[in-house]
């Protein structure tokens, strides 16, 4: 991202005009000549910010996107790093999560020193019947990608009213021949998500858990024989499941924080969370012209201003800075 030096300051004051407006990501076009203001577009959400970088991408450009807030702090002056690998890596033994994109410890530990937040999968150990707030019983039929052919037949708050519908809706699907070749699911809903489903009836993002299915067992000509009955889940049985947030290491606590798609808090222990990130970019790497350096040091502290601000000086900091800002061979990109 090459920043040029009449876009900097006018860039700072956008990033804070959206910050204060509840914006928390932006999305920018890779690799382009020069960044302006006109090129950022902003989003609350993250997945948000992924479907506009999926969108707009195409084989000549790609769009990736990175938090408000890291975005403002490669544009400033950084703040020194120091070493934290040691409470790192005790932090992260205490929490049951994996890595989306690195399967090296080191890795990820050197990302959440340089402050930056790394999306991870967090297991999260539960019962049912404590999580789903809804029940839903669908009916699939046709086949293939045609999302039309999933059909909510029922909703309930209650499970044992959503399994006797259930029940007869299996009933009467066997009796009736224009429905016989229908799948039948019993979906849970978590409290306060919103369920979403596949054109498969899966659904997506973490909002909801797969109980039970009913499907129609075919002969070698076709017609069908029976119903094959699975269960996946008991309600009152502890199971556990994956979910994905946002971890950064917070240098007080010597702990991870953990942050939603709206970069949020949460406890990815109590709630649930799913974010989209196959073009988020951790830290991005900002190349800062001439005049943009003369710009940044115009807001430093006098005490911290060179003394000559001669013209190899500057060089020099260009030289600085692109290095200090270099991804590294692990960067999200």
């Amino acid at each position: 991202m090459n920043i040029e030096g009449k876009d900097a300051s006018e860039i700072n004051q956008l990033l804070k005009a959206k910050s204060d407006e509840g914006a928390r990501w932006v999305a920018y076009q890779k690799d382009k000549e020069s960044i302006g203001k006109e090129d950022l577009h902003f989003f609350e959400s993250c997945n948000d910010a992924q479907l506009f970088c999926d969108k707009s991408s195409s084989i000549y450009y790609q769009y990736h996107y990175t938090s408000l807030d890291k975005l403002r702090d490669a544009l400033a002056e950084g703040k020194p790093l120091r070493n934290y690998f040691d409470e790192i890596f005790e932090a992260l033994n205490k929490h049951p999560i994996e890595y989306r994109f690195d399967d090296s410890t080191t890795g990820v530990i050197e990302k959440l020193n340089r402050r930056e937040m790394v999306p991870v999968t967090y297991r999260k150990d539960f019962v049912p019947r404590n999580e789903i707030g809804r029940y839903y019983v669908v009916e699939r039929s046709g086949s293939g990608t045609d999302v039309q052919a999933n059909k909510i037949v029922d909703v309930s708050f209650d499970f044992e009213k959503a399994k006797q519908f259930y029940d007869c809706e299996i009933s009467s699907a066997a009796k009736d021949p224009l429905r016989r070749e229908h799948q039948l699911l019993l979906i849970g809903e978590f409290k306060n998500q919103s369920l979403q489903l596949d054109y498969d009836a899966m659904q997506r993002n973490n909002k909801g858990l797969f109980l039970r299915m009913a499907c129609p067992v075919e002969d070698e000509i076709g017609i069908v024989k029976h119903r094959d009955y699975k269960t996946f889940y008991e309600l009152d049985e502890p199971t556990f499941s994956f979910h994905s947030v946002f971890a950064k290491y917070d240098e007080h606590s010597h702990d991870l924080t953990f942050y939603n798609h709206k970069l949020e808090e949460v406890d990815p222990a109590k709630s649930w969370s799913h974010i989209s990130v196959a073009c988020y970019v951790g830290a991005p790497a900002i190349t800062m012209t001439e005049a943009a350096l003369r710009e940044r040091q115009k807001r430093l502290p006098v005490d911290n201003a060179p003394a000559n601000n001669s013209t190899s000086e500057i060089k020099e900091q260009v030289k600085e800075s692109r290095v200090y800002v270099q991804r590294p061979k692990n960067r999200l990109y």
